[in-house]
């Protein structure tokens, strides 16, 4: 996103799938900018919530999706970590006799952007720098500082984008982009990052609505 931005409450406008939520994560008030798996909020329901350990994330990235795995495949605590995921993984019987998981699971969420508001700069690029791991990164500032060349050089080494508030005494207005921020390159699912996506699932409540299914092209979306 480039240039200025129409918001809401100082943040972008929420598309179909596009959530935006004020909340604190990794003790950071932050505004976080996340799109919604529909079909994995649809399997799990409104009271499945998928609040784990980070070993049982790391066991569960490892299964893929929808194959069967025997239970010779995990070591006995792996195992014992699976027995507690319900909400994610089903057991079978194989034709051996044998028990078997599969992983049904994946992140509900995917996290695009945390916005970091603040009138001192230094210390938004702080908190910013906790959510490196896990997507995008922009803070917000009330106004143009007078050393911008020198945060324009610290926000661009560190990645993180820049933008100050528009509207008139910090009420809600637009946002002007001054610096870019650089694109999350997520190379593969981590234990990390399913569990900060669980996360700021379970702290923006969507587990305790229900989300309907995407409209369909040729007509309305049934009733639920």
């Amino acid at each position: 996103m480039r240039g200025r931005t129409q918001c809401q409450d100082l943040v972008i406008t929420e598309g179909e799938d596009l959530r935006v939520a004020p909340l604190r994560v990794r003790g950071v008030d932050a505004v976080l900018e996340f799109e919604i798996n529909r079909t994995e909020l649809a399997r799990r329901g409104p009271e499945n919530h998928g609040v784990a350990s980070l070993d049982t994330y790391n066991v569960l990235k490892e299964i893929p999706i929808g194959a069967a795995q025997p239970e010779t495949a995990f070591s006995s605590y792996e195992w014992r970590l699976l027995r507690r995921a319900r909400w994610a993984v089903s057991f079978e019987i194989a034709s051996n006799g044998g028990a078997t998981v599969t992983r049904h699971a994946r992140p509900p969420i995917s996290v695009k952007r945390a916005n970091i508001f603040g009138s001192s700069w230094m210390a938004a690029l702080k908190r910013a720098s906790r959510f490196a791991p896990y997507c995008e990164r922009r803070i917000v500032l009330p106004r143009i500082p007078d050393d911008e060349m020198h945060l324009a050089l610290e926000a661009s080494y560190l990645g993180v984008g820049v933008a100050v508030q528009t509207g008139a005494g910090g009420q809600a207005g637009s946002l002007e982009d001054i610096v870019p921020a650089a694109p999350f390159l997520a190379m593969k699912l981590t234990g990390a990052a399913w569990k900060f996506a669980e996360t700021v699932y379970d702290q923006s409540h969507l587990g305790m609505t229900v989300v309907p299914p995407r409209r369909s092209p040729s007509g309305p979306a049934p009733r639920v």
